[in-house]
């Protein structure tokens, strides 16, 4: 495949078959917008997640709370695993620049980040998620 000049935004990244990849055009409209993906990742690792509980899990007598903490917190980073696997080149990112005097992190400006890095920071969260979900939904057995 090779890349040419979009027509809507005059971008040089358009493929056609695939779309511009800056302004969406000539995209399918699922790939557009990331948000609907994300959602739909989040809420299906949570129907999941209590789908488990319910069949195979048991609810903590001591800590009921804490499986609907660890729901949240799967929803949280398996939605932003699915934006980020939507939509690699959307995230910003800093550089470190070392400490201060108080030992505090230090960061740069943000830049996007590339495929790659988007594509790797995605998956990492979708994993942490399922794993989250998980933990979630087997904690009974842990706490008794």
């Amino acid at each position: 495949m090779e890349s040419s000049i979009c027509p809507a935004c005059s971008g040089d990244l358009y493929v056609a078959g695939y779309g511009c990849p800056e302004c969406g055009h000539g995209r399918a409209r699922a790939n557009r917008n990331p948000i609907p993906i994300a959602l739909g990742a989040a809420l299906g690792v949570v129907a999941a997640g209590v789908l488990l509980l319910l069949t195979a899990g048991k609810v903590s007598r001591h800590a009921a709370w804490a499986h609907a903490m660890l729901f949240v917190m799967s929803a949280i980073f398996a939605g932003g695993g699915a934006y980020a696997l939507a939509r690699p080149k959307g995230l910003p990112l800093a550089r470190a620049d070392g400490t201060d005097a108080f030992g505090m992190a230090r960061y740069g400006e943000t830049r996007p980040s590339t495929a790659a890095e988007g594509l790797t920071q995605g998956a990492i969260l979708l994993v942490v998620g399922i794993v989250m979900m998980l933990l979630g939904a087997f904690f009974g057995a842990f706490t008794g």
